[in-house]
């Protein structure tokens, strides 16, 4: 929209020449820091230059709304308004010859002259860019329909399709045509479905729009087929992460590997990317099986290989910022996964092992809820891989038949790690009889394949801690040191002894704490000193995994009366603590362990 400034604000005649082919719309509704955007630019002041100004945004968002707005609202500022359609250069060269005979500039259907020219000369106002629109947010959407008492409603519809305007029309629309409720609205008008499927009972109402005829279904049509097959394959990946925070680095993982295909893209320059529910959905469902298990299979190997693994001390405390920023794609995944008896089985595997280790970031914020939501996703996409394995008959090909009885092992595995982490997850909880079989589950897995390995012996271990959380002690002490004897049974027979180093630790360092239930605290120092010098073989001092040692050294010398020394341990593991982990449930609990020592020492005031 252009100009011709006067040297006064206030508005100059009436229009001359207006072609305009929509009424106004009397239902529009709010965008009033958009409104003020536009007339801070557009409207006539001082200048003499003609004022080039773009609106931005998505199919459906309201952006020929807002230039229709502005132009009712404003009409005796301007001599002149057209409304040119740019859907196609067809419609943009019609428009000028339209407007050129409007103001006497050309016979009506005579001679094309400069009207090349001009239509050219306008791209040049798509490279201005003025407003990005945006959707409504959760409270504009429910403010839409006008009724606080039935604002939730209207926010729940509004959240569903992500605030886009041409959709919450077409509820309202909707509403109006059956007279039904919000409420009753909200209940029929569930799920993204209904607004991006043909067939469905929003979209088979008659009633169309009298400004924007294409509703949500066929709306991103036309832009998605115009795509080059680079940008394509990108949109199409991009549907299968969380729309609301994508990261820079995974368009450019995008880039690449179309780049590896002999495709060509550019990516983003922003650190993050939004995208929108529905055009996600809408992207979606026009892709077939084989083409959503391609495109599932590529995301998953990017999302993979950019959430952590476990750190030295299997905390992910170092790797907080990045887990949070990965972990709604995993949990896309994860849904988008369903039914699961869709993917092959090495697919399955990944997936699995991803969404335990995600799940074990959960545990450690504290989101003890929905990790074991996580884990037991992760537990039936191990069963369903599984079943698919042992469904299917052997090829004949040695090869494959190998490869599938290594998956087979390996998510046989996975379900056994998957019922050990929900084992701890009960443990946290304090229930410590659950604890228990869940750990004997996931060890009975193992054994039934034949798996009598490090891992094995760290779920005996923990069938230990859960009898010592119950004050089972001496049965704990037992399977302790049953556990240290596989331990060194493994230690004689192996080439590497090191890696066994850290086994051996544990086993000593759970001892320690069971021969303090027992009373006999000089056989546990010296079980924890053990313990704590095969540790400082394999990790920094400054490791969690010291801090624990230190935990333990200065437990035992506060139960032996030895306050001084028990201050100096308590205050290491303090230190470590706060400087590995930060705000973690187990920095609180060093800090408690440290203000009971300072309360044995008579400072009261310093331990609160």
């Amino acid at each position: 929209m252009g100009s011709s400034h006067s040297s006064q604000p206030a508005p100059v005649a009436a229009a001359s020449y207006r072609i305009i082919p929509l009424v106004a719309n009397i239902s529009f509704f709010g965008r009033e820091t958009e409104m003020q955007m536009m007339e801070k630019v557009l409207l006539p002041e001082r200048d003499t230059r003609l004022t080039v100004f773009s609106i931005l945004g998505i199919g459906g968002v309201g952006k020929s709304q807002l230039a229709l707005h502005f132009t009712y609202r404003h009409l005796n500022h301007f001599n002149a308004i057209f409304w040119i359609p740019a859907e196609t250069s067809v419609k943009i060269k019609g428009a000028f010859e339209e407007i050129g005979t409007e103001v006497g500039l050309l016979e009506p259907n005579g001679g094309q002259g400069n009207l090349e020219a001009v239509a050219q000369r306008t791209k040049k106002w798509l490279r201005n860019y003025g407003q990005d629109t945006t959707r409504y947010t959760y409270d504009d959407g429910g403010a839409l329909y006008g009724n606080d008492a039935d604002s939730e409603h209207a926010g729940k519809i509004c959240d569903t399709c992500g605030g886009l305007p041409l959709a919450l029309s077409q509820v309202h629309r909707f509403i109006s045509a059956l007279n039904i409720s919000l409420d009753e609205a909200n209940r029929r008008v569930t799920g993204l479905e209904a607004f991006v499927n043909v067939s469905s009972e929003l979209n088979d109402l008659q009633q169309t729009d009298y400004y924007h005829p294409t509703g949500v279904p066929s709306l991103w049509d036309e832009s998605l087929h115009a795509l080059n097959p680079s940008c394509s394959a990108i949109v199409k990946s991009i549907a299968f992460l969380d729309p609301d925070a994508i990261p820079e680095g995974f368009l450019r993982l995008f880039s690449e590997n179309n780049s590896q295909s002999g495709q060509q893209a550019r990516a983003t320059s922003s650190s993050e990317y939004g995208c929108l529910h529905l055009h996600d959905q809408t992207v979606l469902q026009d892709l077939d099986q084989k083409q959503h298990i391609r495109i599932f299979r590529s995301v998953l190997e990017i999302i993979d290989d950019t959430f952590p693994d476990y750190d030295d001390s299997d905390r992910l405390v170092t790797s907080w910022p990045q887990c949070k920023q990965v972990l709604p794609h995993v949990l896309r995944l994860s849904i988008l996964c369903s039914p699961a008896g869709s993917y092959g089985p090495a697919v399955l595997l990944k997936l699995g092992e991803l969404l335990e280790r995600a799940a074990w970031y959960l545990q450690e914020r504290g989101a003890r809820e929905e990790a074991a939501r996580l884990l037991e996703r992760a537990l039936n996409i191990a069963k369903t891989g599984l079943q698919l394995l042992n469904d299917s008959p052997e090829s004949g090909d040695r090869d494959e038949d190998a490869a599938n009885a290594t998956i087979a092992l390996d998510l046989g595995e996975l379900e056994s790690a998957i019922t050990n982490s929900l084992g701890t997850l009960e443990l946290g909880r304090g229930n410590f009889s659950k604890a228990q079989k869940l750990f004997e589950d996931a060890i009975a897995r193992r054994e039934s394949m034949g798996v009598i390995d490090r891992e094995t012996i760290y779920m005996k271990r923990n069938v230990g801690v859960a009898l010592l959380s119950s004050n089972s002690v001496q049965p704990a002490l037992e399977i302790f040191k049953e556990s240290l004897a596989l331990v060194e049974q493994k230690l004689a027979t192996s080439d590497n002894p090191r890696q066994f180093h850290e086994d051996l630790a544990f086993c000593y360092g759970s001892i320690a704490f069971a021969l303090i239930g027992t009373g006999q605290l000089d056989e546990a120092w010296d079980a924890a000193v053990k313990s704590t010098e095969l540790l400082k073989q394999s990790y920094s001092l400054k490791s969690p995994r010291i801090g624990d040692c230190h935990t333990t050294l200065g437990n035992i010398r506060l139960l032996q009366g030895n306050l001084q020394e028990a201050e100096i341990f308590l205050h290491q593991a303090l230190d470590i603590r706060v400087e590995a982990c930060g705000e973690h449930e187990e920095t609180a609990l060093a800090m408690h362990n440290y203000a009971r020592i300072l309360k044995e020492l008579g400072r009261t005031k310093d331990a609160l």
